[in-house]
């Protein structure tokens, strides 16, 4: 949450300044104070919001929802925008087929995890 305009009031400790940033778990709940001048106030806000999953949610929800692309006969591909980026779920119900596959990557604004070079990921899925 931003204040642009934040006058006759103050954010309470742990919080300072004319913003916050916070980050409510699942269960848990969170409380932000601001005192307020008792000669008046005004103030005016801006905020952006997004809502994570865990990843074994994310990939249920892909599974169940996500656009299919067949890759081969018993093996695909699932996708699925989300608030936190894109996810890719490939699946293989062969019991002898291997997929290899080069995905290409043209990236703004996001990033894949864990690996040093952004313009590709390199799959490999066996049966199973």
């Amino acid at each position: 949450m931003n204040y642009p305009s934040f006058e006759g009031l103050t954010l309470l400790a742990p919080e300072s300044g004319q913003g916050y940033q916070i980050n409510v778990k699942a269960g848990d709940s969170r409380i932000i104070l601001i005192k307020q001048d008792c000669s008046g106030f005004s103030y005016s806000s801006s905020f952006s919001q997004q809502v994570l999953m865990s990843d074994e949610s994310l990939i249920e929800k892909c599974l169940a929802e996500g656009t299919q692309n067949d890759r081969a006969e018993g093996i695909y591909q699932k996708y699925l925008s989300h608030s936190g980026g894109i996810m890719y779920v490939y699946m293989n119900e062969t019991g002898d087929k291997t997929l290899q596959e080069e995905l290409g990557l043209n990236l703004e604004g996001l990033r894949v995890d864990g690996q040093e070079d952004q313009t590709k990921v390199n799959i490999l899925i066996g049966p199973g």
